[in-house]
């Protein structure tokens, strides 16, 4: 299936965590709910132990490598839907692997979806539940938005793979850019908390330019994205730091 424009959210969102229904299509139906519908970003859906979500997900709100996977694994993805479009299908030797389909349909939603900010909040906190805590973040900003960070940037390269017929790589990469901005990301953190708690860094003049993902002047081909995982995403924020 194809991603356009004028892709519901709710069909981003879906395929997007698609992985999920490896473990149970009410996990999948429940993530979905939260991030779209839920009114409390703390009433995360009930995510099962030993349900290996972390891998399933591709290191989901992370940058690392990708993960390697079980033919077991590859399996139970490709049984809850998440396949190559046609043009990728096939036994030729480029045909992307699960793993990286997984990281793909997370791209598009960040470069299609037109979710709210608290949609976005509950996403980003849907991540951290998911894959763990961000393994990269900065002073002052929160880790939901850092998980979300880390993901669109990891995840950046691998777009392609969804990408309708003919559209240009390169301006997908461009529009990515655009949608997650300096600008863009301050206006999210401010839409999502109350002035009186801003960080004296996100409220002087000027800041917004100091914040989002302008230091991917073009996304990394997934062959190089291990090298992502010794990166930072802010390196124009405030000083970064590895919470882990």
């Amino acid at each position: 299936m194809q991603m356009t424009d004028t892709t519901p959210a709710r069909e981003l969102v879906g395929r997007a965590l698609l992985p999920l229904r490896a473990v149970s299509d009410d996990l999948h139906a429940s993530a979905v709910a939260y991030v779209l519908d839920s009114t409390d970003p703390q009433a995360l859906p009930h995510i099962p132990a030993q349900s290996d979500v972390r891998r399933l997900l591709n290191n989901p709100g992370r940058i690392e490598p990708d993960v390697e996977l079980s033919a077991q694994m590859r399996q139970r993805l490709h049984a809850a839907g998440v396949s190559a479009p046609e043009r990728h299908a096939g036994p030729e030797p480029g045909e992307p692997e699960e793993e990286s389909l997984v990281r793909s349909l997370r791209a598009l939603l960040y470069l299609r979806g037109s979710l709210t900010p608290e949609q976005w909040e509950r996403f980003g906190r849907l991540l951290i539940a998911l894959g763990d805590a961000p393994n990269r973040c900065a002073a002052g900003v929160p880790e939901w938005l850092c998980a979300l960070l880390n993901d669109v940037t990891v995840t950046a390269a691998y777009a392609r793979y969804m990408l309708p017929p003919g559209e240009s790589e390169k301006r997908s990469a461009q529009e990515l850019r655009e949608r997650w901005s300096p600008t863009a990301v301050a206006a999210l953190f401010e839409a999502t908390r109350p002035p009186s708690r801003f960080p004296p860094s996100f409220s002087s003049p000027g800041s917004p330019r100091r914040m989002g993902v302008t230091y991917m002047r073009r996304p990394r081909s997934p062959s190089t994205v291990s090298r992502a995982s010794r990166t930072t995403w802010p390196r124009t924020m405030v000083r970064s730091r590895p919470t882990h």
